[in-house]
């Protein structure tokens, strides 16, 4: 099967070099050489009058050669030709559950760098199948500085390019063709807009400050963190905490960077022991401190997003938290320790290696409204 597989392919491959234009054209080579038909049936269209107000498409929804009603989604490719070094858009993506997963799951082999955007860009024939309650997605390298001139020539047309675009489309329409279950139409997508999106992106609003104190984020050459501000009245002052003080301990952590007291101040609860080294006093001291608001148990905050059942989550917040989606595939790395940065993305099987650094603290956890509900989709 994997050698008919890479067949298909092939021959796709063929097709794309041959008819650069014909997009769809190269995906249906790909599907006549599989080794098993679909279990769904697949309509290549190809329709005209799209700049004149979509004429072609409307005219097909109104008299459909086959039964409206039985077309599950409908994925468009619309000028994919000059991908070069920018992302793919892909847009309405958010028309049904579950897309965006299904999109970078077939991502893996193209490696196409990909711009989900939450505008449904209603330019184009998929917007006549939104209208339809349909799922739709819409796949495009966008506008360009010969579009619509003469100067748009053959000679400009990145193939390569072409060449991923076309096998993430054959691997999407292949498996809609082969899921056990159709997507589902997301209406809420008709309200989402791109302001919507920077919000939902956005990082986590800062963590309160627990302690009442600044520090340097190197370590010291004589060990642990120096303290470079303490604010008057916090549990920093109160505990006696001076500004000058290494710390070498907090709440039984080693102290060796800024990360690691900040980590160990967020995560602490109280009452915390801290041990400090004073300039003039060669023994270190023990200050007990009482800190202000909650800990962060896991040292990541997360917004669940709606459109992505599972297994997607965003991370979002304080440095080295990690920013978690499923799009392009990134190292899974244990939050706070191998260095995980904001904006670093893993796939469904780094999301589970990450959910196993979840069960591993979750009996810390039971207090937390919806969490077992969120472990338990995986």
């Amino acid at each position: 099967a994997d050698n008919s597989m890479q067949t298909a392919l092939n021959d796709m491959q063929a097709a794309i070099s041959e008819f650069s234009e014909a997009h769809a054209a190269a995906v249906s080579t790909g599907i006549t050489k599989l080794p098993e038909a679909p279990r769904r049936s697949i309509l290549f269209v190809f329709w005209d009058a799209e700049e004149m107000g979509m004429f072609g498409s409307k005219h097909w929804v109104e008299n459909p050669t086959v039964p409206l009603d039985r077309v599950t989604a409908m994925v468009n490719l619309d000028m994919i030709g000059r991908l070069g070094e920018k992302p793919l858009a892909v847009l309405a993506s958010r028309s049904a559950y579950g897309w965006r997963r299904l999109v970078s799951r077939h991502n893996e082999g193209p490696a196409l760098p990909l711009n989900f955007s939450w505008s449904l860009e209603e330019w184009s024939d998929h917007t006549i199948f939104l209208e339809k309650d349909i799922p739709v997605l819409l796949l495009s390298t966008g506008e360009h500085e010969n579009y619509h001139r003469p100067s748009d020539d053959a000679h400009l047309i990145d193939n390569s390019g072409i060449n991923r675009i076309v096998r993430l489309a054959f691997g999407l329409v292949n498996d809609l063709a082969n899921r056990d279950e159709t997507l589902r139409f997301r209406a809420a997508a008709r309200k989402e807009n791109e302001k919507l999106q920077k919000q939902l992106d956005a990082r986590v609003p800062q963590l309160a400050d627990r302690l009442g104190a600044s520090w340097q984020k190197q370590p010291s050459q004589a060990g642990g963190v120096r303290v470079t501000r303490v604010v008057y009245n916090t549990p920093a002052s109160r505990s006696q905490l001076r500004r000058g003080d290494r710390i070498v301990e907090f709440a039984g952590h080693e102290i060796q960077s800024g990360d690691d007291l900040t980590g160990a101040v967020n995560s602490a609860q109280n009452p915390v022991t801290a041990i400090v080294y004073r300039a003039g006093r060669r023994e270190p001291q023990e200050l007990t401190l009482e800190l202000t608001g909650k800990p962060l148990r896991l040292g990541v905050t997360w917004r669940v997003d709606e459109a992505e059942p599972v297994p997607v989550l965003r991370l979002c917040g304080e440095e080295r938290q990690l920013l978690l989606t499923d799009g392009q595939k990134h190292p899974c790395r244990a939050v706070g320790q191998g260095g995980g940065q904001i904006g670093d993305e893993i796939d469904a099987l780094g999301f589970r290696i990450f959910a196993q650094i979840l069960a591993k603290v979750a009996k810390h956890l039971q207090q937390i409204e919806g969490f077992f509900l969120f472990f338990n989709q995986l």
